[in-house]
């Protein structure tokens, strides 16, 4: 995984961007279904990302997304509309594990606010060959969304699991 500054648009550094391989173009993602997934919030994992959430100023929470590329993923982290960007390779990525507690997906949105304090968020967690461990938090809305995101790439599809707990 590699840690990176992006341009104020989002955009990773050109030559990061060629050395994963590129950008899909437009006609790819459209037969891809698209490639960018769910906005979810980003809570640990990656030293050079965990520095810049406890640097950055303001008490925003970081949410981070994920963009394919020819040969990796492009994570884009953001809090308070600064930026960073992690480089992931395909082959560098060892799993991908989603898991969500049985009563969200059961009860959905009808839990009063109490009762979603007491229950375990759904957790994305991607491990990479070197021991870094990605974790994030994943509401409710996006958990459908980053099971068909992971599924969608046949390179990511075999290092994915999903689990209800």
């Amino acid at each position: 995984m590699e840690v990176c500054d992006l341009e104020p648009e989002g955009s990773a550094p050109y030559h990061l961007i060629k050395k994963y391989g590129g950008k899909f173009g437009f006609f790819e993602k459209i037969k891809m279904g698209g490639v960018g997934s769910p906005k979810i919030k980003y809570i640990s994992g990656l030293e050079g990302v965990d520095q810049f959430v406890e640097d950055t100023a303001g008490s925003d929470i970081p949410y981070v997304n994920f963009e394919y590329l020819k040969n990796g993923v492009l994570a884009r982290v953001n809090k308070t509309q600064y930026l960073k960007g992690v480089m992931i390779a395909f082959d560098e990525i060892t799993n991908i594990h989603l898991t969500i507690a049985k009563e969200m997906l059961d009860t959905g949105n009808f839990l009063s606010e109490m009762e979603k304090v007491n229950l375990e968020s759904a957790k994305l967690k991607i491990t990479s060959l070197h021991g870094e461990v990605l974790t994030c938090e994943v509401s409710i809305q996006a958990y459908v969304g980053l099971e068909k995101y992971f599924q969608k790439h046949h390179l990511l599809k075999e290092k994915f699991t999903s689990e209800i707990t």
